[in-house]
């Protein structure tokens, strides 16, 4: 016998016969020694386990069940040729991967946010279909979650540099001394005479 001895659970054996009897490659084990706990360099991690194909079905390491073949993406570089997270998990994480590099949050914290507006949008206080999260193209800060039409309304804003002031003041004031008065000397909708 060859290399260190190392003993668990009442077994001695050396690096090459752990990973035959585990049942990875020797390199695999080498990565689990310098990044694993000991206690776990033994145990088979319950998704490589159950990544089985069973039949037409295959185990989805995302919501631990046993789906049909047709419930995953196809993949090249797996020996079932099928992705190891089922269609829905991996939206799931895309959804959460997308989030994340945008706008630095995970879904959970846009579904607790969406709680604390009470699935309102923050500018016109609607209840909201469809939430569009709201940032500062600049910051990258998060605003809050707005519905459509307002995230389209402030996104032009943003876009044109408009002044939110002179919108404010547009239509509190009407037609100001700034601005050109057109003549109309009916009121619009009526025919002209």
């Amino acid at each position: 016998m060859r290399g260190k001895i190392i003993t668990f659970n009442g077994e001695s054996h050396n690096k090459k016969e752990w990973a035959e009897i585990l049942g990875i490659s020797y390199g695999a084990l080498k990565v689990r020694f310098r990044k694993w706990k000991f206690k776990d360099i033994f145990t088979t991690p319950k998704f490589i386990q159950k990544q089985i194909v069973n039949g037409n079905e295959k185990y989805c390491a995302g919501c631990n069940n046993w789906l049909t073949f047709n419930s995953f993406h196809k993949c090249k570089n797996t020996k079932s040729k099928r992705a190891t997270y089922c269609v829905n998990c991996t939206s799931k994480r895309m959804v959460n991967t997308r989030y994340k590099h945008r706008y630095g949050i995970t879904q959970k914290d846009k579904e607790y946010m969406l709680k604390e507006q009470e699935n309102k949008c923050a500018i016109c206080n609607k209840e909201m279909k469809v939430s569009c999260i709201d940032h500062d193209h600049n910051t990258k800060v998060v605003r809050g979650l707005l519905c459509i039409k307002c995230n389209a309304m402030l996104g032009h804003i943003d876009i044109n540099n408009i002044p939110l002031e002179e919108i404010v003041l547009y239509i509190k004031d009407g037609y100001t001394d700034r601005r050109k008065r057109f003549p109309i000397t009916h009121n619009i909708g009526e025919e002209q005479s």
